[in-house]
Parts: structure tokens; C-alpha cells; sequence
């Protein structure tokens, strides 16, 4: 019977220093960081198979558009032509001519600067026009401002200071 304790005792040691090494080789800090580093580069993947697609979806976009607004000027021209050889009415012809672009439409890829400097619209304005190029304008500080004395002449912030 003392055998069987001692045996039982040795056992229990033995299984306790196995679990206690497994539980170190499973719940170290190394483990975590192999776990979180694996994390890390399949989330990095992911982001890298996202930006690919992103990037593959606008470029389709890009070359897409460009083949309609090839089409759209094929037709265009088509019906042009057409009209031209086919109709008589002066009037038909104006209509057509009127309608066509008055500037081509540009379907090559443009620069930052030149997407700014393209002659296809009038940038936006941030004043109003003046009637009359004496008086003030919008800008002006104190535009719309009434004096209270009339015959007084309006000072002028930037004389004063």
C-alpha cells in the first residue's frame, strides 16, 4: 500500500509539471505574440486584396467611361453626318449644329493642375460682380454697413491702425 501512494504521489508530480509546461507553452507571452503577429499579417493581406480591388474597380470605371464617351461622340458624329446627307431643312441642320459640343470632350488623363485649367467650365466664383467698379466689393469689410452719420467720410480700418 505505501508503494501505491508513493506511485500515486510521483504520478500526480508528473502529470502537474506537464500541465504546468503546457500551460506556459500555450498561455506564454511569445505564444500571444505569434497569435497576434499572424493577426497581424492576415489582416494586412486583406487590406492589400482590398486597396487591389479598389484600385482595379476605378481603373475599369476609368476605361468605361472612356469607351462611352467614345460612343457618345460616334453617335454623335453618325447622326451628324446623316443629317447632313439626308435632310435638306436648313432648320434641322442649325438644330444639330447647335447641339453639337462647342468644346471636345478630352479623354485622356489629366494632370492635377490641368484638371483645374481645363477650358470645359468657368471655375466658381467667390464674390459678386460689381455695377460699378468705384464702389466696393462683396469682400470689402465693411460692405453693407451704414453709418450712422452720413456726412462723415467712413473710416478706413487699415489708415487707422
Amino acid at each position: 500500500m505505501g508503494s501505491t501512494i508513493v506511485i500515486a504521489a510521483i504520478a500526480f508530480l508528473i502529470g502537474t509539471g506537464i500541465g504546468i509546461l503546457l500551460h506556459k507553452l500555450l498561455h506564454s507571452e511569445s505564444a500571444k505574440n505569434r497569435r497576434l503577429e499572424s493577426q497581424m499579417d492576415q489582416l494586412q493581406d486583406q487590406h492589400m486584396r482590398y486597396q487591389a480591388e479598389v484600385t482595379e474597380h476605378f481603373t475599369r470605371t476609368a476605361e468605361m467611361l472612356g469607351r462611352l464617351n467614345a460612343n457618345y461622340r460616334e453617335i454623335f458624329n453618325h447622326l451628324a453626318v446623316g443629317a447632313e446627307r439626308l435632310c435638306s431643312d436648313t432648320e434641322f441642320k442649325s438644330l444639330v449644329a447647335s447641339a453639337a459640343p462647342s468644346k471636345p470632350l478630352r479623354t485622356e488623363k489629366l494632370s492635377k493642375n490641368e484638371r483645374y485649367q481645363t477650358e470645359l467650365f468657368d471655375p466658381p466664383r467667390d464674390y459678386a460682380p460689381k455695377s460699378n467698379p468705384k464702389e466696393k466689393g462683396t469682400l470689402a469689410e465693411d460692405f453693407g454697413f451704414q453709418s450712422s452719420d452720413p456726412s462723415s467720410p467712413k473710416k478706413d480700418k487699415a489708415s487707422t491702425e
